[in-house]
C-alpha cells in the first residue's frame, strides 16, 4: 500500500491507536503522486465519521475526485486502464471498486452538480445509490439516476469541450486514452455480446455513403427490461456535432431505427449497459442494416 486510513483507529478496541491517522509509505513523502494519497486517504477519513456503512463505489469515487479538486491528477493509469476494458463496473457488491470508473464518476458529478452534492453525499447516511437519490431529491434536481449514469457512459465517449452541454464532457480532467469499441465497418451485421452489471459496451457502426437511409437495429436479451441503451449519432466524423437518444425497451426483441444516415451522419455508436449488479457478464444478440427511408410524396 502507497497509503492508507485504519478506521480501527477510530475506536476504542485493543488494537486501536485511538486516535485519527493516516498512513503513508515514507518513500518520497512531499511529491505529487504520495500528496494526492493523502487527499484520497484523508477523505476516507472524514467520510467514516459521518457515514461508516457507505458503498465502497461511492466512497472510493469521492475519494478519487478529493485528489483531482486538490490539483492531482496521479491516478490517470487507472482511468486508461478502465477504458481499456469498460466492461467493469462502476457498481459493484463488496469493498472492490475501480479506481478508474470512479475517478471519471466522481469528477463527473462533481462538474455536473458542483461541490455542494459532493458534501451532501458525504453527510447522507443512506448508502450507494439510494444515497445518491436521496441528495438528488434533497437538492431539488430533476434527474434520476439511471439517466445520470447513461450521461456518464456517453461523456467518456465524446467527452470534447466543444459540446454546449456539459452532460457530456469533463473539464478538470483529460482522458487519457479513447474507451474500447467494437467497430463494424460494413452492413449488415449481425453478432452477440456481453455486459456486466453498470459497466458498458461501446458498439460503433461504419455507414457508406449513400441517399435517403435509416439504420435498422433489432436488440435481444432475456434480460431486456434491465438494459439502458443509448444512441450517439455522430455528424461529419466530428464528435462535437454529436446527437444523444434514448432507447426505450420494452419487447423482447426491440427494433428500432436511426433516420437520415448515410450523407452527414455516418457514424453511429450504441451504448449498452444493465443498470443492476450482477454476478455474470449478461448476453444479448443483435443486428444492424441500412434501409431505404421511405420517399415523401408532395401532393398537387
Amino acid at each position: 500500500f502507497d497509503g492508507f486510513f485504519r478506521f480501527i483507529d477510530e475506536t476504542k478496541c485493543k488494537y486501536s491507536n485511538r486516535a485519527e491517522i493516516l498512513y503513508l509509505d515514507c518513500d518520497n513523502p512531499s511529491d505529487e503522486y504520495h500528496l494526492g494519497i493523502i487527499a484520497h486517504e484523508f477523505q476516507h477519513l472524514i467520510h467514516w465519521q459521518y457515514d461508516r456503512d457507505e458503498a465502497s463505489w461511492v466512497n472510493e469515487s469521492l475519494a478519487e475526485v478529493a485528489m483531482i479538486l486538490c490539483g492531482y491528477y496521479t491516478d490517470k493509469k487507472h482511468v486508461a486502464r478502465y477504458l481499456n476494458n469498460t466492461d467493469s463496473p462502476l457498481i459493484s457488491k463488496g469493498h472492490m471498486s475501480n479506481y478508474g470508473a470512479c475517478l471519471l464518476w466522481g469528477s463527473y458529478i462533481y462538474e455536473r452538480f458542483g461541490r455542494a452534492f459532493l458534501k451532501n453525499l458525504v453527510l447522507e447516511e443512506a448508502d450507494g445509490i439510494e444515497g445518491f437519490k436521496r441528495v438528488l431529491t434533497n437538492m431539488n434536481i430533476k434527474d434520476d439516476f439511471p439517466r445520470i449514469f447513461g450521461d456518464w457512459l456517453v461523456a467518456n465517449y465524446i467527452n470534447t469541450n466543444l459540446l454546449r452541454s456539459k452532460a457530456y464532457k469533463y473539464k478538470s480532467i483529460t482522458l487519457p486514452t479513447f474507451p474500447t469499441i467494437k467497430h463494424f465497418f460494413s452492413l449488415p451485421v449481425h453478432d452477440t455480446g456481453k455486459v456486466s452489471g453498470y459497466a458498458v459496451n461501446y458498439l460503433k457502426f461504419s455507414i457508406e455513403r449513400a441517399k435517403s437511409k435509416k439504420l435498422r437495429i433489432t436488440f435481444k436479451s432475456d434480460l431486456l427490461d434491465d438494459f439502458l441503451i443509448k444512441i450517439v449519432k455522430i455528424d461529419n466524423d466530428d464528435l462535437s456535432n454529436s446527437k444523444v437518444k434514448d432507447v426505450a425497451l420494452s419487447e423482447p426483441i426491440e427494433v428500432f431505427d436511426v433516420t437520415d444516415v448515410g450523407t452527414n451522419c455516418r457514424e453511429i455508436v450504441l451504448v449498452v449497459s444493465v443498470l443492476k449488479t450482477t454476478k455474470e457478464p449478461v448476453s444479448y444478440s443483435f443486428s444492424a442494416s441500412l434501409i431505404p427511408c421511405p420517399e415523401t410524396t408532395v401532393r398537387r
